[in-house]
C-alpha cells in the first residue's frame, strides 16, 4: 500500500476489504464515533445488535462511509489514534500513510442520520 494523496472517504473504500476482516475492539470504535457525533443512538443500538463482528466492520465502513467525508475522516483518526487496539499489526502502516490535518484535531462535527 503506497502513500498517496485521497480523499479520506476514498482511503477508507479501497482499502475496506481489509478493514471489514482487520479491525476489532469494536465497542472502543462505536463508542468514539458516538462522542464524535457520527453515530447517533439509534445507529449505535443497531450496531450492538448485529451478530457477528463481520457484521459489525461492515455497517460501521458503510455507515460512515455513506455519510461523507468528515465521518469518514473522524473514523481514520480514531484508527490512527487507536491503531494497538483497533487494527491488526498488517494496517499499522496503512493508517499511518493518511494525510491528517492536525490543526483540526479538537473540532467536533454534526453528522447526517
Amino acid at each position: 500500500m503506497a502513500c498517496a494523496q485521497q480523499s479520506a472517504t476514498e482511503y477508507l473504500r479501497n482499502t475496506r476489504k481489509n478493514l471489514v476482516t482487520h479491525m476489532k475492539n469494536f465497542p472502543l470504535i462505536i463508542e468514539n464515533l458516538y462522542q464524535k457525533n457520527v453515530f447517533n443512538d439509534h445507529e449505535v443500538d443497531a450496531l450492538k445488535a448485529e451478530r457477528t463482528e463481520f457484521d459489525k466492520a461492515r455497517c460501521i465502513l458503510d455507515w460512515v462511509i455513506n455519510k461523507g467525508e468528515m465521518a469518514s475522516y473522524e473514523l481514520l483518526r480514531i484508527l490512527d489514534v487507536t491503531k494497538k487496539r483497533t487494527l491488526d499489526p498488517d494496517l499499522h502502516y496503512w493508517i499511518s500513510c493518511f494525510s491528517f490535518r492536525w490543526e483540526d484535531t479538537e473540532a467536533s462535527y454534526s453528522y447526517g442520520e
